[in-house]
């Protein structure tokens, strides 16, 4: 089997997938909507790609609910639990591709038995540990991978995240903008090849930062981890402006930045982008039209039709599409990184 070909093959199958995931979660909505719980919180927890999905889901929730949300890694619930220690009502929301990560189990484990949680677990396996832990579970069978790397498991958890938070909040609309997002990214894969084949060919990058705010934070982090993990070179995620408040000392003529632009902070994120093309770096923005493309390197336009809380599944595509296309470039195998297995399982005392 040739490098990357499973890697490959589960980024183009996003699109019938993500159908997959919305014909799931619309056959669930009646249940959804009748949920024993009024939550006056909800946390959303997983770890790696799951613990970036979380980031954005709760977002969106509390977007579309009005509820207090926060996402977090599953160990921090478990060795810290006072901070999550709270009177009332908590909703939380486990994610886990393959349902058995131990720091996700146990975190579930520890709501279960010490509050008064309802949990609604995202998988991508109806057998597994966190389907028999948790309340609730949603399971999207068709995102199952035999890649190492998380790509069609990370963005049709999402939308079933999405929309399952969508149908909390009464919130039709956003309900059904969601069924555009398998047509759209199918234009997406094929833009994001035909632009990564050009900063391939221009090779020189060593250093990938990923700007994204609000809901598209998540997507950012995301994007930092599948450069990190497939190609193996220096990364990082931050909030956009954050950026400017040290990290900026790390830019050279080798660094390439992605820039995930939002509808409610456009002004001070353009004003960012002269600030970085000035430094020396390479430009790479993914926005909704294009009203950036004359300040970047490299532009990518979504055209989706979405706000940025409903297209973040779409922003991640061009990533995973890097990942792949300049792991290969450096003779790296992104099917299978080195160190990485594709579920993490611990036992007290193990690093």
């Amino acid at each position: 089997m040739r490098k990357g070909e499973l890697t490959r093959k589960e980024i183009e199958q996003q699109p019938s997938v993500w159908s997959s995931a919305l014909v799931e979660t619309g056959e669930r909505k009646e249940e959804v909507k009748h949920l024993p719980i009024e939550p006056e919180e909800a946390i959303f927890y997983g770890s790696g790609s799951s613990h970036y999905s979380a980031l954005s889901a709760s977002m969106v929730y509390q977007e579309l609910t009005g509820v207090r949300s926060r996402g977090t890694p599953p160990s921090e619930i478990f060795l810290f639990p006072r901070p999550f220690t709270v009177p009332e009502e908590i909703l939380v929301f486990p994610i886990s591709r393959s349902g058995t990560t131990t720091e996700t189990i146990e975190a579930t484990t520890e709501f279960v038995n010490n509050h008064d949680a309802y949990s609604i677990g995202f998988t991508c396996h109806p057998d597994s540990d966190l389907a028999e832990t948790v309340d609730f579970c949603i399971s999207i069978e068709d995102a199952r991978e035999e890649s190492v790397v998380q790509t069609k498991s990370f963005t049709s958890m999402l939308i079933a995240l999405q929309r399952t938070t969508s149908t909390m909040g009464e919130n039709e609309k956003f309900f059904k903008s969601l069924e555009k997002l398998p047509a759209k990214a199918k234009k997406v894969i094929r833009k994001s090849y035909d632009i990564v084949e050009d900063m391939v060919d221009e090779d020189g990058f060593h250093h990938f930062v990923f700007l994204g705010g609000g809901p598209l934070y998540g997507i950012a982090m995301e994007s930092m981890l599948k450069m990190e993990e497939m190609v193996l070179e220096h990364t990082e995620g931050y909030h956009p402006l954050e950026y400017r408040h040290g990290p900026k000392s790390m830019i050279d003529d080798g660094t390439l930045i992605t820039l995930y632009a939002s509808d409610l902070g456009v002004e001070y994120e353009e004003d960012l982008l002269r600030e970085l093309k000035n430094l020396g770096a390479t430009l790479f923005v993914v926005s909704e039209n294009g009203g950036m493309r004359g300040m970047s390197d490299y532009s990518l336009e979504l055209e989706s039709g979405l706000d940025e809380f409903a297209r973040a599944p779409l922003c991640v595509i061009p990533a995973q599409v890097m990942g792949l296309e300049f792991a290969l470039n450096e003779g790296v195998n992104p099917d299978s990184p080195r160190h990485l297995q594709g579920v993490v399982k611990l036992g007290k005392g193990e690093k």
